[in-house]
């Protein structure tokens, strides 16, 4: 199938179904005005690029006075680009600006994950079925004593304070972070650091707050 250029009016040769090819193999490509860079034209397009990018043409037009009609109509096409709206976060009453895409993906109504998180756990979530979760699991799995554990360890340099023995791991399983004072007697001291202690698991095993130890250890101190 053959065509001509659009631009030196010459005929080409072309595949039947490139309907949509528009320039031969020479005017498929030009120079930057600016710099000079070689710039690949697609066969398809409508308008030759006169420029490689947005520097170049902002470089082109300094100096230049630009006519009345291309400010007007450049200034109409930019118009209503700010197509969001400011929301008010429902959990701390911060705003922030989002986007149409986010209205519709079903979002936009918290200014951060902390904010949603804190939603989930109220009665205004539909999938919230009360606050069933135990207190002292929630605590447990907390970062607050992810932390306060891994402080126990390296203070202890990952070591047994009984018989002196050192954990084989970064993240060890064969060490325990140890409440000196008792986990449900004293929760003011459940984060103090200095209420920690690093213990083997032979050796917490052997504490009054183990397993079934921890029972009656309750049991004597409140009766």
């Amino acid at each position: 199938m053959e065509k001509n250029c659009i631009i030196c009016n010459v005929l080409f040769a072309t595949k039947p179904e490139y309907t949509n090819h528009k320039y031969c193999m020479k005017c498929s490509s030009s120079r930057c005005q600016v710099c000079k860079k070689e710039i690949k034209i697609k066969p398809k397009s409508k308008n030759v690029a006169k420029f490689c990018s947005r520097d170049c043409y902002y470089k082109s037009m300094v100096g230049k006075k630009q006519k009345l009609e291309d400010v007007k109509k450049r200034a109409k096409s930019n118009s209503g680009r700010r197509t969001g709206k400011e929301i008010i976060c429902e959990i701390c009453g911060k705003k922030k600006y989002y986007y149409p895409k986010v209205f519709k993906e079903g979002k936009g109504r918290f200014c951060s994950k902390e904010c949603f998180f804190k939603w989930t756990r109220t009665s205004d979530n539909p999938n919230w079925k009360g606050d069933n979760y135990p207190e002292n699991k929630r605590l447990r799995q907390s970062s607050k004593y992810k932390n306060w554990r891994r402080l126990v360890f390296e203070r202890d340099n990952f070591s047994c304070v009984i018989c002196g023995y050192k954990s084989k791991g970064v993240r060890p399983s064969d060490i325990h972070a140890d409440h000196i004072k008792s986990w449900a007697l004293y929760p003011e001291e459940r984060f103090n650091l200095d209420n920690g202690r690093t213990l083997c698991v032979p050796c917490h095993k052997k504490t009054d707050t183990w397993g079934i130890n921890a029972k009656f250890h309750i049991k004597n101190n409140y009766y």
